[in-house]
């Protein structure tokens, strides 16, 4: 269905929002009561825009900022996808997903999420690398 977020989409915002860190709890909140507002396919990759009800809770001071620890090997896709979380005034904004100048596959169903340490696969995060979330 269009309205609906793929397993793909899920499981990476899952991964990006994993965390003890009070802002990530608080998007991951967000990310609970989160309706797809927009998909839009690149060619290359896509992107994902939400919508909230308006008591969804906001990171307070509000914050704008981006990031993407999370990367994924896809069936049809050589060199993998890498993903970017954009956060605008304190609000989940959008998930962008790119391959690495290879078209985006029709199918995703098949994938395998990981971290990116020290600009590597790995099956841990490290926290300390995102420092845009001020943590």
């Amino acid at each position: 269905m269009k309205n609906k977020f793929s397993n793909l989409e899920i499981a990476v915002m899952k991964a990006l929002l994993m965390g003890e860190d009070h802002v990530l709890k608080i998007l991951s909140s967000q990310f609970k009561n989160a309706v797809l507002k927009e998909r839009k396919m690149t060619g290359t990759g896509f992107f994902v825009n939400f919508e909230f009800p308006s008591t969804v809770l906001k990171l307070t001071p509000s914050k704008t900022f981006r990031f993407g620890d999370v990367g994924a090997n896809i069936s049809g896709l050589l060199n993998g996808a890498g993903f970017l979380l954009f956060v605008k005034d304190g609000l989940i904004d959008s998930l962008e997903g790119y391959s690495y100048e290879e078209p985006w596959p029709n199918n995703t169903d098949k994938f395998e999420i990981f971290y990116i340490s020290d600009g590597k696969p790995s099956v841990n995060r490290d926290l300390n690398r995102t420092k845009s979330l001020d943590l």
